[in-house]
């Protein structure tokens, strides 16, 4: 009865959402019948979705909103093009606060961002909400793949575990062990996730290999996606991403025992296998 009374609850609390999206869905009709591919994140928070998100955003064949939080929609009975128009209208949020989040400017400059020349690849960057959804019904995944009927593509972002739980603790305000606790509970979702999946519907992304690389793993997303990666594109996503990856891991301190627990830990998840406190 609880689980009838929430949805009813959403239902109601997404009516605005539900008539807006449908009429603007009538509107951008042809549009939104072109779009191929459907892009999630699944992760972390704190771990650079936001930037990956953005520079992804910029590209002219791809819409990614900034947490819009797209598996909320799914039960209430939201259809394909309803989500699809809410996220256009997100982007458009994000466009008038210019592109600033938790201090950050993600505005790549002379990109595409809030425009495209064809428009094949729409998404939303909510990496750590949508890995608590699925944690907590698994059988959205399915859903989503029904509900938006194009191909998925899923972006699994990481970062340096120790850098990650340690600004998770920060912005939380909460204690390291706790910002461990549900740093590997969403790890195990990840996993989960990714045994769930094709191969060619998931792909793993290191914040520090782009933040390195900027050129090569954005055309490696460009790939993954089924779009082109122009010049045009890589030029200006290079200019806005920073020289190096911030090592919040050595602004606390850290006993040796818990940082040899977490690293034998990760050796558990292949994914995470290659970080390490000193790497």
């Amino acid at each position: 009865m609880g689980g009838l009374i929430d949805l009813v609850r959403r239902k109601h609390d997404l009516v605005p959402d539900y008539a807006s999206s449908w009429w603007d869905a009538v509107r951008k009709r042809s549009l939104l019948d072109g779009i191929e591919t459907f892009c999630f994140f699944i992760g972390y928070p704190r771990s650079g979705h936001s930037l990956v998100g953005q520079l992804l955003n910029a590209h002219p064949n791809t819409v990614i909103s900034h947490e819009l939080n797209v598996l909320r929609y799914l039960k209430p009975g939201f259809a394909r093009e309803q989500i699809y128009a809410l996220i256009l209208d997100r982007d458009r949020w994000f466009a008038d606060r210019g592109r600033e989040w938790t201090g950050y400017s993600y505005d790549v400059e002379g990109a595409w961002q809030g425009t495209w020349t064809d428009l094949e690849v729409i998404g939303d960057k909510e990496g750590a909400a949508t890995s608590n959804w699925l944690a907590q019904d698994e059988d959205k995944l399915e859903l989503l793949r029904e509900r938006v009927e194009d191909p998925i593509r899923a972006l699994h972002v990481t970062r340096n575990p120790f850098d990650n739980i340690t600004t998770m603790a920060r912005v939380g305000d909460i204690s390291l062990a706790s910002a461990t606790r549900l740093y590997f509970r969403l790890a195990d979702t990840c996993a989960w996730a990714r045994e769930q999946m094709d191969e060619e519907e998931y792909l793993d992304v290191r914040h520090e290999d782009l933040i390195q690389h900027t050129a090569r793993e954005l055309s490696n997303m460009a790939s993954f996606l089924g779009v082109e990666a122009p010049s045009e594109w890589l030029e200006p996503c290079a200019e806005l991403v920073y020289d190096e990856p911030n090592r919040r891991r050595e602004e606390v301190e850290w006993d040796a025992e818990v940082v040899e627990e977490i690293e034998q830990r990760l050796d558990r998840y292949p994914f995470l296998a290659d970080y390490g406190f000193q790497a």
